[in-house]
């Protein structure tokens, strides 16, 4: 019988090597943090959450739902809303673990498998280290000393498990397609929602609200697409559908600036001007002489 000696090295492309807090909480803040900056990642997952959760991450807002994430890069500034009712997990950690920075600033929804495995890691974690009872907060921060290098090997096999399967979920070429496809739906149901209220002033926060998508995201899809900023698109319909109304009816410029919802006449005149070169006041006058 023929020997098999073939040895095949396994590679470790993802070492999670130290562990310094968890917390599970459900506090509800009457003033927000300060920012504060970490030497290590932070993990931040939205367990359970009436309504989206805020947080700022190098002077961006990201906004999450119940069953999101998003990582803090070490050395990142962040802080956490004003007011929140959520139950929220963090984990810090200190991970080898190079690939994690295609994850970094990226909200990432988990599926139901790895709301599961995240939820053994935290509880896992917990138990290995001492709780300390602050108001509002489940908080490991102290090695337990019924822990075991068993458990912290059972703790870090878990915890590895789930970046790797998380990582895979959000590198696939299949997975960049879909989501590709649904930003590309993103975009146009926030178009489509832009012109049915092109009456309305509306703000960036507000149209994250309306479309439970973050005020970074909604920047980052105009940006890819249409190479300025949403506020700007929005505007650019508010001079499209005026331009309309001056051709077809005999409002007056201080008139249609109502209509469109732009915040005073004086102000539609100035973008306006911007862009055709002239006032409205004139354009209209253009129109009526050349009848």
């Amino acid at each position: 019988m023929e020997n098999i000696s073939a040895r095949h090295n396994l590679p470790s492309p993802v070492s999670v090597t130290s562990l310094y807090a968890i917390y599970r909480t459900n506090i509800y803040r009457s003033k927000p943090l300060t920012k504060f900056s970490y030497p290590f990642t932070e993990l931040t997952y939205i367990a359970e959450s009436p309504s989206p959760y805020s947080v700022v991450l190098d002077d961006t807002t990201y906004t999450l739902n119940a069953g999101q994430l998003l990582f803090f890069p070490p050395g990142s500034e962040h802080h956490l809303p004003k007011r929140s009712s959520s139950i929220v997990c963090m984990i810090t950690f200190d991970v080898d673990f190079p690939e994690i920075n295609k994850l970094y600033g990226r909200i990432l929804t988990l599926n139901g498998r790895q709301k599961l495995q995240l939820e053994q890691v935290v509880s896992t974690g917990i138990r290995l280290l001492e709780n300390i009872p602050e108001k509002g907060y489940t908080v490991g921060t102290t090695l337990s000393s019924r822990a075991n290098a068993f458990e912290l090997q059972k703790f870090k096999n878990l915890f590895e498990l789930f970046l790797v399967d998380l990582y895979l979920k959000e590198t696939s070429p299949i997975n960049s397609a879909v989501y590709r496809f649904r930003d590309e739906e993103k975009l146009e149901n926030l178009i489509t929602y832009l012109k049915k209220n092109i009456d309305k002033p509306l703000t960036l926060k507000e149209l994250s609200e309306k479309s439970l998508i973050s005020v970074a995201k909604i920047r980052k899809l105009f940006y890819e697409k249409h190479t300025c900023a949403p506020m700007q698109y929005f505007n650019q319909l508010k001079l499209e559908a005026a331009i309309e109304l001056m051709c077809n009816t005999p409002l007056s410029y201080a008139e249609i600036s109502d209509r469109l919802g732009f915040s005073s006449p004086a102000y539609f005149s100035r973008l306006f001007k911007k862009k055709m070169g002239m006032p409205p006041s004139e354009y209209i006058k253009s129109l009526k002489n050349s009848k």
